[in-house]
């Protein structure tokens, strides 16, 4: 046996679940597909400091392990409060509090009019509830279109009843100046990461694992698969034997949005920098919905854009299109160096995180928390408070290695269905 465990991924699952072996005695190894450890959480260094090119917040504070660990390894801390100015086509300021709360009205009232087992489209809902809460053509496209920035889906796609079924931490959330990366470093500390050794083939039993790699092959008692539920849905690593058909049916039925950020660095800032969040209205469908102003978290001039779903699988010339909505609300000027994201076309990921089209409920993301045989699968995907961020990937990985390391061994279930 190489290790005790083997985990495929050293994003925050990954590392999260080995972090906890090793606290337990256990000899966990990780492999890892590319040159570097954080899968999702991405940092760059720029000319204007760091720069999130994955995971940005920390959701929520009091409770959230992240935030512990941070603290406890003096990583400074800021509060974000999402609080955001939105300009119309001339750059006057837009109370938006009456267009949100008929948008929330709307949301409401379109999971409400959806029968339980007679799922559709968010937006067909939406579409459907618009003229009773008086929802103007205008607000309802925006409202549309910050669903697709947050959930990483449009509504078209999303499940009416269940897209927001998670659950949120309670507190502000936090964001750290210093880089996502460095709290990433903390959790690899000490473990054994074999980097540049993505997972071809996983065969499987009940008691034991073998990992082929182009290096060679790797066998263990246990392992924890951390990919990405976008590798999952392509087939990109093959299961000897598949995984049980239940597996099987909830990986097919969940979905994989697409968020990519256009990074638009200045050489000074020309839009207010107290706000942490500077959006147009009304929206272009194809240009970014809003963007973060780094400046508002003590970084340099840099606005990075938002887009969700069809905008950022096909994206249409994002920087003209960004330039255009700031030059209409300021004066124009041209970013140094422009870069968009690639998550969606990335083959380590393929999606920035899951969400719940229609036909799918949050029990699809339990259904993948369950091993089957000698495997557990960890990640966001896998976790039904906390799908779609940081914490629940951690959260996730550290549920695998404690049922690895203190429970009863997995059930039988090395035959596919």
């Amino acid at each position: 046996m190489d290790a005790d465990v083997l985990i495929v991924g050293a994003g925050a699952a990954g590392l999260g679940a080995a972090a906890a072996l090793r606290a337990r005695g256990r000899r966990p190894l990780v492999l890892e597909a590319r040159n570097r450890v954080g899968g999702r959480v991405h940092t760059e260094a720029g000319p204007a400091g760091p720069v999130e090119l994955g995971a940005t917040w920390i959701h929520g504070t009091p409770g959230n392990p992240l935030v512990e660990l941070a603290r406890r390894h003096g990583h400074r801390l800021v509060e974000s409060r999402h609080e955001g100015v939105t300009l119309d086509a001339s750059g006057n300021p837009i109370d938006m509090t009456a267009r949100r709360r008929r948008f929330h009205a709307a949301l409401a009232a379109a999971r409400d009019q959806t029968p339980p087992g007679a799922d559709r489209s968010l937006a067909e809902a939406l579409d459907g509830v618009a003229a009773e809460i008086g929802l103007d053509p205008a607000t309802l496209a925006w409202g549309k279109r910050w669903i697709a920035a947050m959930v990483a889906e449009d509504p078209a796609r999303l499940s009416a009843r269940h897209w927001d079924q998670d659950e949120e931490l309670a507190g502000p959330d936090q964001v750290l100046p210093g880089g996502f990366q460095p709290l990433v470093a903390e959790l690899a500390r000490g473990v054994d990461v074999r980097r540049g050794a993505p997972a071809q083939r996983i065969r499987w039993s009940d008691d034991a694992v073998a990992i082929d790699t182009p290096q060679r092959r790797y066998r263990a008692s246990r392992a924890i698969i951390t990919l990405p539920l976008g590798v999952l849905q392509a087939g990109a690593v093959a299961f000897e034997p598949a995984p049980p058909a239940t597996t099987r049916r909830a990986i097919a039925r969940l979905g994989m949005g697409v968020l990519e950020k256009l990074v638009l660095p200045f050489d000074a800032p020309f839009w207010p920098v107290d706000p942490e969040h500077v959006s147009p209205f009304p929206v272009d469908p194809r240009g970014p919905t809003g963007f973060t102003n780094l400046a508002a978290f003590g970084l340099g001039p840099v606005l990075c854009g938002w887009l969700g779903g069809a905008a950022a699988r096909a994206p249409d010339d994002p920087v003209g299109r960004a330039g255009a909505l700031l030059a209409a609300r300021f004066a124009p000027a041209a970013p140094r160096g422009p870069r968009l994201t690639a998550w969606g076309r990335d083959p380590r990921s393929l999606g920035s995180y899951s969400c719940i089209p229609v036909g799918a409920t949050g029990a699809d993301y339990d259904r993948l928390a369950e091993p089957f045989g000698a495997l557990h699968l960890a990640g966001e995907h896998t976790h039904r408070r906390f799908p779609g961020t940081v914490h629940g990937a951690y959260l996730s990985g550290v549920r695998a290695a404690e049922r690895i390391a203190g429970a009863a061994p997995a059930a039988p279930g090395g035959a596919p269905a």
